[in-house]
């Protein structure tokens, strides 16, 4: 057997070697993450459950709340609790993104609820890359143009929205994007935040919800108190 035909046979060796140990790690992630994130779940005093058969059912999110993704989608890796006195959940979500070729796309996902306190529909984002704003249906106008330029406040109600978001809220969700990439909405007693990044990381999941609950409770704070058992 001469040189080169060896070279070929052992550079052939490493490359399955190399595709069956990516294979293997790549194979057993989603194990290792429900077991960290259960651990998470266990110091933080919430419930768990690796996959919820029922999706999002016992959260009657409101349509304008809906997550998308049709009948497929999968909800793994729930728990639930409670955060500065707020019904606290925070799951792995998953969703078609290319039904044609079975793609999905994982985001973390974390809902608060109120017992005493209703937020009108909203939704808000970050703006795309020079987005008009003529492009927008009910865009709050907020008088924090630096805000405004960057994100977009998406509601009917915008007399009260205006209230909520005042300049101490629009402060704390500038400094927490610094820091969290996330969207969020809300409506009725829930608010429901989105983190951008996809699936974030166990190491990182408990100051994401912990930055998020912030926010909620901030928002909570300056909506109408009003008692509900939806939550």
């Amino acid at each position: 057997m001469n040189a080169g035909l060896t070279a070929s046979l052992i550079f052939l060796a490493l490359l399955v070697g190399f595709i069956v140990l990516v294979w293997i790690v790549t194979a057993g992630a989603p194990k290792r993450r429900t077991k960290a994130l259960e651990a998470i779940a266990a110091e933080m005093g919430f419930s768990f459950v690796a996959e919820r058969p029922n999706g999002l059912e016992g959260l009657p999110l409101p349509g304008t709340l809906s997550l998308g993704g049709g009948v497929n989608r999968r909800v793994k890796n729930f728990m639930e609790g409670t955060m500065s006195g707020m019904r606290t959940t925070i799951f792995d979500f998953h969703y078609p993104f290319n039904s044609s070729v079975g793609q999905s796309l994982l985001n973390t996902v974390a809902v608060f609820a109120s017992t005493q306190r209703r937020v009108p529909a909203f939704d808000l984002s970050r703006k795309p890359w020079l987005q008009p704003n003529s492009t927008y249906s009910n865009l709050v106008e907020l008088s924090a143009p630096e805000f405004s330029r960057h994100f977009a406040l998406i509601g009917a109600d915008q007399v009260w929205l205006r209230r909520m978001f005042d300049q101490q809220v629009i402060d704390l969700i500038v400094s927490t994007y610094a820091r969290q990439n996330f969207r969020f909405n809300g409506g009725g007693p829930w608010l429901v935040f989105v983190a951008q990044q996809r699936k974030l990381k166990p190491a990182k999941l408990r100051s994401f919800l912990q930055d998020m609950s912030q926010i909620a409770t901030a928002i909570f704070e300056r909506a109408r108190a009003e008692d509900t058992a939806a939550a």
